[in-house]
């Protein structure tokens, strides 16, 4: 009797034997498990700048790490917050010979399963307007191109969840474009932006294109009502490079009509090298 074996197609999850993997719970208040939540797992000791992502939380808030086995101390905190919710626990973790210790009351403990709580939060969002100014040094005129800025801030790079709605402009030959950065960020933690942060540009690669190089402080009051908060009172400040302090900045006193950002094009058209005047003489 002839006997066919059918091999159906399945996919097993299969961890490395000697990598370390924990899991990480994701609750709303009332408990109730929070899917699409994921953490970070930073490493505290110098000279290390390792970074590990967990999974995404499932339908039973469980979000698991699965990294190599590594000894040190490190920083366990959530760095993608699900729509609408935020959790600012953090717990101090340390990895032993492949054994994973968490702190209790400054001691470490054998690691049990810990839990971050999501707190209701919903994002609000922020508008901050900005040009970008083409410049041409070159004989050929630039075409289109897409430039983008960021924010930053050392004070709150860690603690805010930022999404990025929109923060490029398109631009096709000379002249000044105007844009809008938007982003979203918790409500609760909006007011920390009162106390500043900083715009550039993203700077690209691209062949002909000199990038610029400016930096703005930007500052705005918040109007809270009962159901919103309304941004207020734009200021930009012109910020350079402090030579005492690598990621420190000084901030002009004046304040400038616009953030804006001058990039030059100076590539130039590719000349036709057959002499002047030479002639071809058919045979």
């Amino acid at each position: 009797m002839l006997v066919v074996l059918l091999i159906l197609p399945f996919t097993v999850t299969v961890f490395a034997a000697n990598n370390v993997t924990f899991n990480v719970k994701a609750v709303k208040e009332n408990t109730t498990p929070v899917s699409g939540a994921i953490f970070a797992l930073e490493c505290l000791d110098a000279g290390s700048d390792a970074v590990y992502t967990s999974s995404v939380s499932n339908n039973n808030g469980i979000s698991t790490f699965n990294i190599p086995v590594t000894n040190g101390t490190f920083l366990l905190y959530e760095n993608n917050f699900p729509d609408s919710y935020s959790s600012y626990d953090a717990y101090t973790i340390k990895i032993i010979n492949g054994k994973v210790y968490v702190a209790v009351n400054e001691e470490f403990a054998e690691y049990e399963e810990v839990t971050f709580v999501h707190q209701y939060d919903p994002h609000v969002e922020v508008s901050i307007p900005f040009t970008v100014e083409v410049k041409q040094t070159g004989t050929k005129a630039p075409g289109k191109e897409t430039f983008k800025v960021e924010l930053f801030s050392e004070v709150f790079k860690d603690e805010l969840n930022i999404k990025y709605i929109s923060n490029e402009v398109t631009t096709n030959g000379k002249g000044s474009y105007n844009s809008t950065l938007k982003f979203s960020v918790p409500g609760s933690l909006l007011p920390v932006l009162t106390d500043g942060f900083y715009i550039r540009e993203i700077k690209s690669t691209k062949d002909g294109w000199t990038y610029s190089d400016a930096v703005y402080a930007v500052f705005f009051d918040i109007i809270e009502t009962d159901t919103s908060f309304n941004l207020t009172n734009i200021r930009f400040h012109s910020a350079t490079p402090n030579p005492e302090n690598d990621e420190g900045f000084d901030i002009s006193d004046e304040t400038v009509s616009e953030a804006k950002f001058i990039n030059i094009y100076n590539k130039s058209e590719e000349l036709n090298n057959k002499p002047s005047g030479s002639k071809t003489v058919k045979a």
